[in-house]
């Protein structure tokens, strides 16, 4: 963050940021300098760094928005915000029937608030668990009952 709005962020001690629009101009901006001898995309065969953008409450996925930053190049990440709003009456369906939770319904084993991602994630944890006894390091902050004694 640059200017006014990085000294707004560290005097609030608050992750959000409201913004006064759209686009460009108004957005977050980070240069990443890359330094060839420093870093090597673990899964490219090029020199780059790896950008996950995802919520701070969420584990980082693929699926995410993800790019490989190279020397030289600009990336630009497009968010485009889908609020999912439903009627009181929704509440009344049954889960199984609406296969989906509602805000304050759902959790994920970890202790974080649900999310489609952080479930699929613990979801991955208990097979890797499961098939070869072992929890990769990436995964090694999560906090669920397969992992005890791993």
């Amino acid at each position: 963050l640059v200017g006014n709005k990085a000294t707004q962020l560290s005097t609030r001690g608050s992750t959000d940021i409201r913004l006064s629009g759209a686009g460009k101009h108004v957005g977050l901006s980070v240069t990443v300098d890359i330094e060839p001898q420093n870093y090597m995309a673990p899964t490219k065969s090029f020199f780059g760094a790896e950008v996950f953008l995802h919520s701070p409450n969420d584990f980082p996925a693929d699926s995410d928005f993800e790019d490989t930053l190279q020397p030289g190049w600009d990336v630009d990440f497009c968010v485009t915000p889908m609020p999912i709003d439903s009627s009181d009456s929704l509440r009344r369906v049954p889960l199984k029937k609406r296969q989906c939770f509602m805000e304050g319904e759902g959790t994920v084993q970890s202790g974080s608030s649900f999310s489609s991602n952080l479930c699929m994630s613990e979801c991955r944890l208990r097979t890797i668990v499961k098939l070869c006894n072992c929890v990769p390091f990436f995964f090694a902050d999560f906090n669920i009952s397969e992992t005890e004694g791993v």
